[in-house]
């Protein structure tokens, strides 16, 4: 009877790891894929708002520093974030998509680096499930 229990809890815990490497697998899977293309990772917003000048323009990524502006008549100095952003030149279509660009390979280079520490945990769990059956698959035979 004993016998008969530690072979049913050892082949429990080689089916619930049997799970555990499943699920981790086709996660792992998707870490893969936003490794190699880091745009898969992006939602919709960001990703299309990276797309063009204008649609950079007009979403919340884009920002302009702040411009120092000196007011001679009452010798306050004070920066364009504090009152009207007005007072800034606008951007030429070059800075926009330098800075567009600039932006976007960051963005690239984070998704691929959370990739990467996904796909690390993902292998831990995978090397821990796989330890763990192996070791109740002989207990269980």
């Amino acid at each position: 009877m004993e016998n008969n229990l530690i072979r049913v809890y050892a082949l429990s815990v080689c089916f619930v790891t049997i799970l555990c490497v499943a699920a981790t697998s086709g996660i792992a899977l998707y870490g893969i894929a936003v490794y190699i293309s880091p745009e898969l990772g992006l939602d919709r917003t960001t990703y299309s708002a990276y797309q063009s000048n204008d649609g950079f323009r007009s979403s919340r990524f884009f920002y302009r520093p702040p411009a120092i502006v000196a007011e001679p008549s009452s010798g306050i100095i004070r920066s364009t974030t504090d009152y009207n952003t007005d007072l800034q030149p606008p951007m030429s279509d070059e800075e926009v998509e330098e800075l567009r660009l600039r932006q976007y390979a960051v963005i690239l280079k984070n998704e691929k680096f959370d990739a990467m520490k996904s796909l690390l945990r993902y292998l831990i769990i995978l090397t821990v499930s796989s330890l763990l059956f192996a070791v109740h698959w002989r207990i269980a035979r």
